[in-house]
């Protein structure tokens, strides 16, 4: 302060009389101007004095706090770490330490699974739409397997019953997590002890008892449904006009991002069968005839003789399939936003015994050959779509299946595929030749690169780069001269075609042996076949059979050939499958009546089960008739059976 007032040039004797009143930085900074001009004459020496006391004051008040915290925290760690080190702190706890809680629990969490075994298809876990699921429990440190075993029968079988069958149909063990079997004296504590999880987890292992029908009597089969898991009736030729027919239900839990639904209505068959997502069950079969000793198959097991029989050689299963086709059908329900995955989930199963009927989600068509048709066009039109460049195919014994039930029932094949293809498949790699490779890759590249391939082979201009690109797409890394090029095609079809899809080619292969083999005895059919069915103008107008009595008639049935004479070779087999409900030829005709009808009422009906074409007469112009037509086919809703 006394040199803040020297250097306002305040007299020493100010400075001394102030000093000896006691005015110091405190004091200034509680005056007003008047009590100090008592000492500073001046006023503005008042005024700074005052306002120079006052922020001394508060640097002097921040200086003492921050010393204050400084000291405190200073003073908080020196306690701590004299109680760190004292070591006599510990044992003046008036209670002791209660020690890991948890450890001590005479409870511990259990989860516990159930694995079902499937014959050759070993044990599977049971899902919880059936049944199974993982189930948490609470059980006893003490508790042995024997008794933690007990608890999962009473989960999955409650009062003695599952989805799978009764309890005393399957014998029971407990395994670990692995799989392997667990000893019935140990306990909970023990297994908690050698395999040191923080959650237990354990499975109730059941394998169906195995049954087979040997010599029932006449009460027996009164009382009890043969067990159809482990047999298939073989009936004799003359009893199978005597099989009385029941119900068959096909259930599979439809789920948009994981689980594939399949639905079956009701029907004239002899098979009560439940699908399920994970297994194939059949859960009773019912035969009413004369013959009180049928032979029995068993699908996991050598064919098996009944009592009263000699031994005798049964027909291949093919034949058992032609002997069922007529008294056993089976309606699939379909949905067309996920009909590859629910087709694909039906066909796995190896046994497909019954002629099928297609029906689909929310639409009234009913299946006389044309929803067939459809149900097998569509499915074909997203595999294509989704899994045949290069890729490997999904399931492929079931797209073999497919492939055969197609054309057995309904003289369905998609001429998408390639031909080489299927000739390897009927008659073996060996029979498809260098020129069939060729001409099957050329339809399998683009336009552009095939016409580089042809411009190469005639020695004409052509783009280089478009060349190096396509060699490069199918790793040959070779640039051939004109005399090679046929050659290096031929390779690279071979790679393609025959190769890549060994695996595909060889599981189709075995699905269909000895199938194929009766209706395609040679290459020269098979190229009949693609030539048959494949869509031409021509082909397609020969199959309208149309009887016109009028002049308007007349006219409509003209704007219709116009029509179809405009479309290329992708409309064609859009249109065509609008009308029979597949997108090849495979019916004979397509009936056509004519209506009348005016306004947004003037639509065409198509009925794909006969096919027939009901189709307006009151068109005024060949635009009006294209427009139409041109905008119902663009429509999402014109494959949609919607007329019962």
């Amino acid at each position: 302060m006394e040199e803040f007032l020297r250097h306002r040039k305040i007299s020493e004797d100010i400075i001394i009389r102030m000093k000896e009143d006691g005015i110091d930085v405190t004091v200034i900074s509680m005056m007003d101007v008047e009590q100090l001009q008592k000492y500073l004459p001046r006023y503005g020496d008042c005024l700074a004095t005052i306002a120079y006391a006052k922020q001394q004051r508060t640097l002097e008040d921040t200086a003492s706090s921050c010393s204050d915290r400084k000291r405190s925290l200073r003073d908080r760690l020196l306690e701590k770490l004299r109680a760190t080190g004292n070591r006599k702190e510990h044992f003046r706890r008036a209670v002791p330490q209660a020690g890991n809680i948890n450890a001590k629990k005479i409870l511990r969490k259990v989860e516990i699974g159930w694995l079902n075994t499937y014959g050759i298809s070993g044990q599977k876990q049971v899902r919880s739409t059936y049944g199974g699921g993982t189930r948490a429990v609470q059980v006893h440190i003490d508790a042995t397997v024997s008794d933690i075993l007990s608890t999962g029968k009473e989960l999955f079988f409650p009062s003695g019953i599952s989805k799978k069958g009764k309890v005393d149909d399957f014998d029971f063990y407990l395994a670990d997590q692995t799989g392997e079997k667990l000893s019935d004296q140990l306990t909970l504590n023990d297994i908690y002890e050698s395999t040191k999880l923080k959650t237990l987890g354990l499975y109730v292992v059941t394998t169906a008892h195995t049954r087979y029908l040997n010599g029932y009597n006449s009460k027996e089969r009164n009382n009890t449904e043969p067990d159809i898991s482990a047999q298939l009736i073989h009936p004799n030729q003359s009893d199978l006009g005597n099989i009385i027919v029941s119900t068959t239900e096909l259930q599979i839990p439809y789920s948009i991002q994981a689980e594939h639904i399949m639905g079956l209505e009701e029907s004239k068959t002899s098979f009560n069968n439940t699908y399920h997502g994970d297994c194939f069950e059949k859960n009773s079969i019912h035969y009413f005839g004369s013959n009180d000793n049928l032979p029995s198959i068993s699908p996991n097991h050598d064919f098996l003789m009944t009592a009263g029989h000699s031994q005798e050689q049964f027909q291949p299963a093919i034949d058992l399939l032609q002997a069922l086709d007529d008294i056993s059908v089976k309606t699939i329900l379909l949905h067309r936003s996920n009909l590859q995955e629910e087709m694909l989930q039906y066909f796995k199963a190896s046994d497909i015994l019954n002629t099928l009927k297609f029906k689909f989600v929310n639409e009234c068509g009913h299946d006389a050959d044309g929803v067939s048709r459809d149900a097998y066009a569509a499915f074909w039109e997203s595999f294509f779509l989704r899994n045949a460049d290069g890729e490997v195919y999904r399931i492929p014994e079931a797209v073999g299946r497919i492939l055969i039930k197609g054309y057995k029932e309904h003289k369905y094949y998609p001429i998408s595929l390639a031909p080489a293809f299927f000739i390897a498949v009927v008659h073996g790699e060996n029979s498809v030749t260098p020129q069939l490779l060729k001409d099957s890759f050329l339809l399998y590249i683009s336009q552009s690169e095939k016409d580089v391939i042809e411009a190469v082979e005639r020695g004409t201009q052509y783009d280089q780069n478009e060349l190096l690109f396509l060699l490069d797409r199918f790793q040959c890394h070779k640039i051939p001269e004109q005399s090679e090029m046929a050659s290096i095609i031929v390779q690279i079809a071979h790679k393609v075609l025959i190769q890549e899809s060994k695996y595909a080619l060889d599981a189709i292969s075995g699905v269909g042996e000895g199938v194929w083999q009766i209706d395609f005895p040679d290459t020269e059919s098979i190229l009949t076949l693609y030539g048959r069915l494949d869509p031409a103008i021509p082909k397609v107008i020969e199959l309208l059979c149309a009887s016109p009595r009028t002049k308007e008639e007349n006219a409509s049935i003209g704007f219709l050939h116009r029509f179809i004479r405009g479309r290329n070779k992708l409309q064609l087999r859009k249109l065509l499958r609008f009308s029979t409900g597949s997108d090849v030829i495979c019916v004979d005709k397509i009936d056509i009546q004519f209506i009348v009808c005016h306004g947004k009422g003037r639509l065409p009906s198509i009925h794909t089960c006969g096919p027939m074409l009901e189709l307006p007469s009151t068109y005024a112009n060949y635009p009006d008739f294209r427009s139409e037509w041109e905008s119902m086919l663009d429509s999402k809703e014109c494959m949609e059976m919607n007329i019962v």
